[in-house]
């Protein structure tokens, strides 16, 4: 199967290491990268804000320094039909109620917008002591190999570090999910105006991780500054629906305390979405106002589940209420 290769720069620090100075041009390809774990199921009652949190963030923060994973849950009788059986390890660790989060498996805490988006700022230029890409090739429904780079900043004398790899897929679904927020009146990223079970889409969905703690074996024991040091890795794809939609992830590792210090993120082909007009149309937004231009065309406007919510003629204006929405290909989000 057709692969693109894409590499993405992430950074990263070591929590001892962390240097509030803002970072110089020569300093952005080290600075660390934000990785959230999101803990979640489709039986939740409150996940919806989850969702919305994990989609406002990769809606602002893109995947260079932002990159998020979003790992479902069967818990008893309450299945979840995207169930991350090879998370069971880490989550026996860091699960602490649903919806919940691990950032850079430093703390739990909310993936509400608000809580993301601040922590986000609050540690936007730290900078690491290495750089870290990911690159992919050969990707099919079997497998895709992978090549992780270090370009080491500072010496690290000591077996510090290991790499995970993580597989994730967006566009999934639709499945239902529970919905506390239905009806509620509390804005929720369209959720509150949604029954109490919508058919969703899910995006950064887990798939599977390897080394979940970091193989360290893959790395020398010491690394300089200055050098670079690759890791070539096949990663299985067997739980993957299309592997157009998927990436992989690579995380490295502080192997004593467990943080990760970075990650990096690769997509393996050209996501594939919701069909829409093929010619892009010009729109602005101010507010929840979407305003079409007069020299676009007819445009609808989707909702997270694909259900058309409106539509925009030439020169036409439209006000939406708080939520995601879909045009022309690309996400909104209606505060």
């Amino acid at each position: 199967m057709r692969s693109s290769l894409l590499t993405v720069l992430a950074a990263l620090m070591m929590g001892a290491s962390f240097s509030a100075a803002a970072a110089t041009d020569a300093d952005a390809k080290f600075i660390r990268a934000m990785v959230v774990e999101e803990h979640t199921g489709t039986w939740c009652t409150w996940c919806p804000r989850g969702y919305v949190g994990m989609e406002y963030m990769r809606e602002h923060y893109g995947d260079a320094n932002y990159i998020g994973i979003a790992i479902h849950r069967t818990s008893g009788s309450s299945t979840d039909p995207m169930h991350c059986e090879s998370y069971t390890g880490y989550m026996q660790k860091w699960q602490d109620g649903f919806p919940n989060c691990s950032v850079n498996r430093e703390k739990t805490m909310d993936p509400s917008s608000s809580s993301l988006e601040s922590t986000y700022r609050s540690r936007a230029d730290l900078l690491g002591p290495a750089a870290m890409t990911i690159t992919a090739d050969n990707a099919s429904n079997e497998s895709v190999d992978t090549e992780v780079t270090l370009e080491m900043r500072t010496d690290t004398p000591y077996h510090t570090y290991g790499i995970a790899w993580v597989v994730t897929e967006d566009n999934v679904g639709p499945y239902p999910q529970k919905n506390g927020y239905s009806g509620s009146g509390q804005s929720m990223g369209g959720f509150e105006s949604m029954g109490s079970r919508p058919n969703v889409m899910f995006n950064d969905v887990a798939r599977r991780i390897v080394d979940w703690k970091g193989n360290r074996n893959v790395l020398p024991s010491a690394m300089d500054a200055g050098k670079k040091y690759s890791v070539n890795r096949t990663i299985s794809m067997a739980e993957v629906s299309k592997v157009n939609n998927a990436h992989v992830i690579a995380l490295l590792i502080d192997t004593t305390s467990g943080e990760i210090v970075t990650g990096a993120k690769v997509a393996l082909g050209t996501p594939s979405a919701v069909t829409l007009p093929q010619e892009t149309p010009l729109y602005s937004i101010d507010g929840r106002t979407v305003s079409l231009s007069p020299e676009s065309h007819a445009t609808a406007v989707y909702s997270v589940t694909g259900a058309t919510v409106a539509t925009l003629q030439p020169g036409s204006v439209a006000t939406l209420p708080a939520g995601i929405y879909i045009i022309g290909g690309k996400k909104i989000i209606i505060r």
